[in-house]
Parts: C-alpha cells; sequence; structure tokens
C-alpha cells in the first residue's frame, strides 16, 4: 500500500551535495525546500538592512547628535 502522504524531503548536509531522489515528487520537494531557503535568507538580508536604517535614523535624531552641533540664530532661521 502506498503511503497517503508524501514523504519529506532529504536533509542536504552541505550546499550543492547530491540528492538521492526515489520519485519524482522527491525533487519538487528538495527544489521547494531549496527555494524557501533562498528566500528566507533574502527577507533576512532586508529586515538587517531595515534595522539598520531604523537605528541610524533614531542616532542621527537623538539628543547626543543636536548637542553635538551650535544651533544659533541662522540655526532657528533656517528651520522656520
Amino acid at each position: 500500500m502506498r503511503p497517503a502522504a508524501a514523504t519529506h524531503a532529504p536533509v542536504i548536509a552541505e550546499l550543492g551535495a547530491a540528492v538521492p531522489l526515489r520519485e519524482i515528487d522527491d525533487l519538487l520537494d528538495a527544489d521547494l525546500d531549496l527555494l524557501l531557503a533562498d528566500r528566507l535568507a533574502e527577507s533576512a538580508v532586508a529586515l538587517r538592512a531595515a534595522a539598520a536604517a531604523a537605528t541610524l535614523a533614531v542616532e542621527m535624531a537623538g539628543p547626543a547628535a543636536l548637542v553635538a552641533h551650535r544651533l544659533g540664530a541662522r540655526a532657528r532661521r533656517l528651520a522656520s
């Protein structure tokens, strides 16, 4: 009797390693696993970039950044 559910794709120990296939479904599962891993890596890079940009924005607008500059009459005039 055939199993009702698909078997899991074999775990790949290293990138580019051969994947043993028993059925065509194994190939599909392995491709989907690699695609998911690529997408997760891309989103992790984007998340780190967004977090770094947010941290930089907070640091630039913080009180230490404002204290580091002299804000005289000319600065007030430019700001208004």
